[in-house]
């Protein structure tokens, strides 16, 4: 099936087999291929966002921290400005991780899990800050 895209050209939802022929490229393998990658990334991003919330929210992310530069307290800063601003906003929070290690965390900053799916094979975990009354801590 093909959805309409910009400039007249097509999404065109293909099987693993037809991608190295679609895309006119010799490739070294699926991996290697660029219509493989496009197509499994599109297919994280549909995945993603059938989870996404109906209700007004402020999504965060993607959020890193350079490997180097991790342990040094910067994406504590930014998870402890964040709420924060949700409060001074009155917003709820919303993210996606797949990484186990950062699910504690995100609920150290006051994000709860509220689904986990895998997502075009990888564990997800879906997390949501709930709106508070007043500004202040998490």
């Amino acid at each position: 099936m093909a959805t309409p895209s910009v400039d007249g050209l097509e999404v065109v939802d293909l099987e693993a087999d037809d991608l190295p022929e679609a895309a006119g490229v010799p490739a070294r393998g699926m991996r290697d291929n660029p219509m493989h990658v496009a197509g499994r990334a599109m297919r994280w991003i549909r995945a993603l966002g059938a989870r996404d919330p109906e209700e007004p929210h402020v999504h965060l992310g993607p959020l890193a921290v350079d490997a180097h530069l991790q342990g040094e307290g910067i994406g504590s800063r930014l998870l402890a400005e964040h709420p924060r601003r949700l409060d001074a906003a009155g917003e709820v929070g919303y993210l996606e991780t797949d990484k186990p290690e950062n699910v504690v965390f995100y609920e150290r900053h006051g994000l709860e899990v509220v689904d986990r799916a895998d997502v075009i094979g990888v564990a997800s975990w879906f997390m949501r800050r709930s709106r508070r009354a007043t500004g202040g801590a998490p």
